[in-house]
């Protein structure tokens, strides 16, 4: 959805405070100098919007919205179906990460717990059912191994091998063709298209493991002051603990996810 003039965007698509009350966009900053937020699902983008001054997933007690300029000038967001950027928009700013760290994050993230929560025809969890346990993919080696690797060993690349149906529902989750799971369908390739392909100097870039180092990068780059910010600017919002079971991807599934 393109929110143009005239529409109103979700609460949490708006600029707040931490008490939670909106916040002015400063007006003094036309829209070609401001920037767009890309928020990419399970990247570390809950944790970038929140100190930007967005509200998806940030709790109330502890959101600390960041001084200077990259928060002043970053009035717009894109996340999912809710697209808020202006064509104008001097930058689009996106916190990208560790291929398959994203993947498995979004993977855990959306696994749906059947035996506490029942299932409910047409739910969401139902849904889901197909994906996570009728072709037993509950962690994330069994979905590599069962999935995207043959009995042989060979990885099932490209649109002309022969599947079996769960290798088939695989294959098309995690290239995002179909949306067994909300955050593999969409990707960067989605973000990218929806905006018609930004050419390199419109993007800048947070990387989920140097968040201090580019947050202060792009700072600089907006004429705000050196190191504005530390580790202790950035809680992690809407993260899920992992057991070791869980994290655990083989030499052989890396390479067939990669």
């Amino acid at each position: 959805v393109k929110w143009g003039q005239g529409y109103t965007v979700p609460w949490w698509a708006k600029k707040h405070n931490p008490k939670q009350k909106p916040m002015e966009i400063d007006k003094t900053y036309p829209s070609n100098e401001q920037l767009c937020f890309v928020h990419v699902g399970k990247a570390g983008g809950s944790t970038i919007g929140c100190s930007l001054g967005f509200s998806l997933h940030c709790s109330s007690q502890n959101q600390t919205v960041s001084e200077g300029m990259l928060p002043t000038l970053t009035a717009h967001v894109f996340h999912r179906a809710i697209n808020d950027c202006v064509n104008d928009n001097r930058y689009y700013l996106f916190v990208v990460r560790d291929p398959l760290a994203r993947l498995t994050s979004a993977f855990y993230y959306e696994r749906p717990n059947i035996r506490e929560e029942g299932v409910v025809p047409g739910s969401w969890h139902s849904r889901r059912r197909r994906f996570y346990y009728d072709c037993g993919f509950y962690i994330m080696e069994q979905f590599a191994q069962k999935g995207l690797i043959d009995s042989k060993g060979n990885v099932l690349i490209g649109d002309d091998i022969v599947r079996d149906e769960c290798q088939t529902i695989a294959y098309e989750a995690v290239t995002g063709r179909k949306g067994y799971l909300v955050h593999w369908s969409f990707n960067y390739q989605y973000y990218f298209d929806a905006l018609e392909g930004p050419t390199r100097d419109r993007i800048v870039v947070i990387r989920n493991e140097h968040m201090v180092e580019d947050w202060n990068s792009i700072e600089r780059l907006m004429g705000g002051r050196n190191n504005i910010v530390s580790g202790l600017n950035f809680p992690h919002d809407n993260s899920h603990e992992k057991n070791e079971t869980e994290k655990f991807l083989s030499d052989g599934s890396r390479r067939a996810l990669c």
